[in-house]
């Protein structure tokens, strides 16, 4: 994973890779990294991660970025995935949405109402 910072200042973000690496692979992950319950082994190891709050700017943020892919826990405190995919529709968002099921029973049938539910996403399951 590769640290990175952002500012936001008005309509405009920055974001600054730490270590000069070029930003490509962009993945953006919602919830606390440090009690999620998101697959460590899911995205590649070239990706670069940016950890996010579910809050407008996020959204500012990946509406000026469009980043390859948005990965969320389906259940965390500030959000669900129904939420999230809500925002990311509205935004028009063009990336994968991929969901990490955790212990929910019958993670099969969530997907089926999201994918449902907000049709022009690309949404799939994340396993470990």
């Amino acid at each position: 994973m590769v640290d990175f910072s952002t500012s936001f200042k008005g309509n405009v973000f920055a974001l600054y890779n730490k270590q000069s690496a070029p930003i490509t692979d962009l993945v953006v992950s919602f919830g606390n990294k440090e009690q999620s319950d998101l697959p460590k082994t899911s995205t590649p190891k070239s990706a670069n991660i940016i950890n996010v709050g579910f809050n407008q700017q996020s959204f500012e943020f990946i509406r000026s970025i469009q980043p390859k892919t948005v990965i969320s826990p389906a259940i965390s405190a500030a959000f669900d995935c129904f939420e999230l995919a809500e925002r990311l529709q509205n935004i028009h968002f063009k990336g994968a949405y991929r969901i990490s099921m955790g212990r929910i029973p019958a993670p099969e049938i969530v997907l089926i109402d999201v994918k449902a539910s907000f049709p022009a996403l690309k949404i799939r399951q994340l396993f470990a």
